[in-house]
């Protein structure tokens, strides 16, 4: 079954070409752009003419977080003086931090915006090393597609979490989310901020 993503009247090799991991800045916002008019093509018509409920009015952000992408772990719970306190896993908070890194440095010194965002993200799993060669091909071409863990939700949390105090002052700005995993030789996770005007 194909993602909802790729759901629609195309023909599979379109469908196939369209979900194709984006490997440059201008592909990633080619694609974005694809699939708002797919799923929706009324707003994604207004957006285009300037005349809707919302318009795309900056792209803020644009980088790449390098390895596997981490998924967002539970807290832990613990007993401090008699109350129970929390903590952020070793693995996440490491992840979280990566984040941050790459978002500075794309962020160039810049406030966090504080306006409505939308954001896409694309998570590049790594292909198993025993994998036989046709289906490595296979996930490449973007024939097969991950289904395993991390859940790709939880992939957004960790990055929106990074996030926080950096390209935006709090998560709940963002007002539209499109995510998707991918196969990859290059394990990562591209992530892509855009300001949106009411």
């Amino acid at each position: 079954m194909r993602s909802p993503i790729c759901a629609g009247d195309e023909s599979e090799e379109r469908a196939r070409s369209i979900c194709t991991p984006c490997q440059h800045q201008s592909q990633v916002a080619a694609a974005v752009a694809k699939i708002e008019q797919r799923l929706h093509p009324a707003v994604a018509t207004r957006e285009s003419r300037g005349t809707g409920n919302m318009e795309i009015k900056n792209k803020l952000a644009h980088f790449v977080v390098p390895g596997e992408p981490t998924a967002k772990g539970r807290a832990r719970a613990f007993i401090r003086n008699g109350s129970i306190a929390h903590y952020t896993p070793d693995k996440t908070a490491r992840y979280e931090n990566l984040v941050k890194l790459a978002a500075h440095e794309q962020m160039r010194g810049r406030e966090p915006s504080s306006g409505a965002l939308r954001l896409y993200v694309c998570a590049y799993l790594s292909i198993g090393a025993s994998w036989s060669k046709k289906r490595q091909k296979a996930a490449l071409q973007g024939l097969e597609r991950p289904t395993k863990r991390p859940d790709i939700d939880n992939v957004v949390k960790a990055i929106k979490d990074g996030l926080n105090g950096v390209v935006w002052r709090d998560d709940s700005q963002v007002v539209m989310l499109l995510a998707e995993k991918h196969w990859s030789a290059s394990p990562r996770v591209e992530v892509l901020v855009e300001e949106v005007a009411a």
